[in-house]
């Protein structure tokens, strides 16, 4: 590449501003050239001159946010408010305005949320789970808001409480069930069955324990028998096999 040309068209790129053209223009010029120093101030006027565009662009935006955030603050746009600050403060993190407005924008929009119909509908009809969701959404918009964390934590509690009523339902149920089949002899499956019902209650089940503990014992002593039988069994047959034999040189 030829020096002159190309500072000739560096000047020209920066006169009509379009500084990245220029500036890569010049880091092309500076790695065909390293040794030439006299290309160095045009790659930092390139760097500072695009530096300055970029803070300009800054300031228009800026400038043109916060016009839009007021603009949507007075039409009670509070959702809309709170992400065109978030959008601004990625820009900008230390913008005052823009966090006084999302602040106060926030607080309207929990303030509108908690007056929802559907927030009183679940919890007459104790939909717990849907109402911890709603409190956990409007806590990522203000995770300080005391009353907001407050509700969170009542409904995460009564959905544990109805959990714990279901598993008390459950394991009676299942309690019945297996006592049941213990008086079947069912033993194999009463074992089975307290096993995942201790499991399922978190170890909590103290009767399910109890009937572990005699099901094994019922079901060990049911096999011992049944094998005594199985041995008695096969004894008879085998003394009378031989006894029906007329020859043989093994008597019993």
């Amino acid at each position: 590449m030829d020096k002159k040309a190309a500072i000739k068209q560096i000047k020209k790129l920066l006169k009509e501003g379009a500084l990245q053209e220029a500036l890569d223009l010049t880091l092309k010029l500076r790695e065909e050239n390293p040794y030439l120093r006299d290309i160095h101030p045009w790659v930092e006027k390139c760097k500072r001159e695009l530096r300055k565009k970029e803070r300009k662009e800054e300031k228009i935006y800026i400038k043109k946010g916060l016009k839009k955030i007021k603009h949507l603050f007075k039409n009670g746009k509070n959702e809309e408010v709170i992400k065109a600050c978030k959008e601004l403060l990625d820009v900008d993190p230390l913008n005052k305005r823009a966090h006084k407005l999302k602040r106060k924008a926030s607080l309207n929009y929990i303030r509108e949320s908690l007056k929802n119909p559907i927030r009183e509908k679940w919890e007459q009809a104790g939909e717990w789970e849907k109402l911890y969701i709603f409190y956990s959404k409007l806590s990522t918009i203000f995770p300080e808001h005391k009353k907001i964390r407050k509700l969170k934590k009542e409904a995460q509690e009564m959905i544990i409480k109805d959990d714990t009523k279901q598993k008390v339902v459950f394991s009676k149920e299942s309690l019945t069930k297996l006592e049941k089949l213990f008086k079947q002899e069912e033993y194999e499956r009463v074992i089975q069955g307290t096993q995942e019902l201790i499991a399922f209650t978190h170890q909590g089940s103290k009767e399910a324990k109890k009937l572990l503990e005699k099901s094994i014992q019922a079901n060990h002593k049911d096999t011992e028998q049944k094998l005594e039988q199985l041995i008695k069994e096969k004894s008879s047959q085998i003394k009378l096999e031989y006894q029906e034999k007329k020859e043989g040189i093994i008597k019993v």
